[in-house]
């Protein structure tokens, strides 16, 4: 009998034996009463896992987007990034993959082309109909105000016919409910003066978006959060921008703003895997945005966020290929913990009470009720914890594998004094620690529910 490869094994794990994570939410999601987290209608805590797949609208046909989503659901995705319009990344731009312009006059926003949105809406369905959350950026802005985004169209346009756009998509969204805004895109717009013209659209959306409003959020430069450029009464949900070396002082940053703002915040944006970001880094990112307080995480994949519009960029062009890459098959396993968990209760541990030695580069969260602490590594080393710090009198530890999604119990240890644990295996690690009392599931094993047996 031959071995079934680990990533095989991960993989059928997540989509049979954790598929009730992934139950069709109600949309359109909304922010949850304490402010901490996004929930559907029922008040489900959605934690987004995401995937930014920027040109699907334009770069796909209908069978291929048809088969991107649905390997992304099946991997454990429930949300992507797309652009609504795009000017730079498709071939030719910015015409679709049938050939069809957004606009009768190129660039005349007063002007959409049915037939271009037609595409656009049947996609998103799709999406939709997996359970899939679709962050629509309306009009992206582009970096400096060049040639990646919209931003010269823009202001030969101006506001006027910029908010009968906002109207029209607005109106044409508005019972589309898996959808979250997102305004602006790769620029602080009061740097080229534009601010007025990214107001014009989210006004436009809104006068029109009046059946339970959708959400809107921002997305500013590598390294800025939203509220660093678009502190408008519009905003709804921050946004971090950072890269590996940068995404858990800025997420660290956005968890303190949200403590004093009490408006919760997404990891939108880092490095993407094969063009600047290895599969540690990706993980990272992930496992150390929602440890630092984010309501959930996008990860990017080079060529998959342009579908290969440009060979030169990636390692490969192929995003077919690249649908099975290291870092896709390695996100669902970052839904399954952290729903295994009572993720909503987690806070991270910004004066380093908890993991006292042996904590350098790492994210380290607690529950409110101390009943949980996840700890990520970003490499294996030994680190000490201060078990004092967790609730009942004994705990209960596990190594939770973010490669293969498997978990591994260590013991159980009395809640006094400290504990040293040291991985088993090279490279980066999950530490769970439970009160032992507390029914538990294996980590990622299944959705915890209180009062569930093991």
């Amino acid at each position: 009998m031959k071995t079934t490869p680990w990533y095989i094994a991960a993989l059928l794990f997540i989509v049979l034996g954790f598929g009730r994570v992934f139950s069709a939410p109600v949309f359109p999601l909304k922010i949850s009463e304490d402010r901490r987290c996004l929930t559907d209608q029922k008040n489900i805590p959605f934690l987004i896992n995401g995937d930014s797949p920027w040109s699907l609208l334009v770069r796909l046909t209908k069978s291929q987007a048809q088969q991107y989503l649905e390997d992304r659901r099946q991997k454990g995705f429930n949300a992507v990034i797309v652009n609504l319009i795009e000017h730079k990344f498709s071939n030719p731009a910015p015409k679709n993959i049938y050939g069809v312009e957004p606009f009768l006059d190129p660039g005349d926003y007063s002007k959409p082309n049915e037939a271009y949105f037609l595409h656009a809406d049947s996609v998103i369905k799709m999406a939709a109909e997996r359970g899939i959350l679709v962050v629509l950026a309306p009009s992206y802005l582009g970096y400096q105000c060049k040639d990646e985004g919209w931003c010269q169209e823009m202001m030969a346009n101006g506001g006027e016919k910029l908010r009968a756009y906002g109207r029209y998509v607005g109106n044409r969204y508005k019972n589309q409910a898996n959808i979250i805004w997102l305004e602006a895109c790769d620029a602080d717009a009061a740097e080229y003066s534009v601010s007025d013209l990214v107001d014009a659209v989210v006004y436009g959306i809104k006068d029109a978006d009046t059946v339970k409003p959708k959400l809107h959020t921002a997305h500013c430069t590598r390294g800025a959060s939203a509220l660093d450029c678009y502190d408008q009464p519009w905003l709804d949900l921050n946004s971090t921008y950072a890269g590996c070396e940068h995404a858990l002082s800025q997420c660290r940053k956005d968890y303190e703003r949200w403590m004093e703002r009490k408006m919760p915040f997404i990891f939108l944006e880092g490095a993407y895997e094969n063009e600047k970001a290895d599969a540690v880094c990706v993980r990272s990112q992930a496992y150390g945005s929602i440890l630092s307080g984010a309501a959930g995480h996008f990860f990017g994949n080079c060529p998959i966020w342009h579908f290969g519009s440009n060979p030169t960029w990636c390692n490969s062009a192929n995003w077919q290929i690249n649908l099975n890459s290291v870092g896709s098959r390695n996100m669902g396993p970052v839904a399954a913990l952290f729903n295994s968990r009572e993720w909503t209760k987690l806070a991270p541990d910004l004066e380093g009470s908890v993991v006292v030695s042996g904590d350098s580069g790492m994210a380290v969260a607690r529950t409110s009720d101390s009943s949980t602490v996840i700890a990520y590594m970003p490499s294996d080393r030994k680190v000490t914890v201060n078990m004092e710090k967790m609730a009942g009198e004994n705990t209960k530890a596990w190594w939770f594998n973010p490669v293969t999604g498997t978990a591994d119990p260590i013991g159980t240890f009395p809640n006094a004094k400290t504990q040293a644990f040291a991985p088993t295996g090279k490279g980066d690690w999950v530490l769970v620690l439970d009160n032992a009392a507390v029914p538990f599931p294996a980590p990622g094993k299944r959705p915890y529910s209180p009062g569930k047996k093991k």
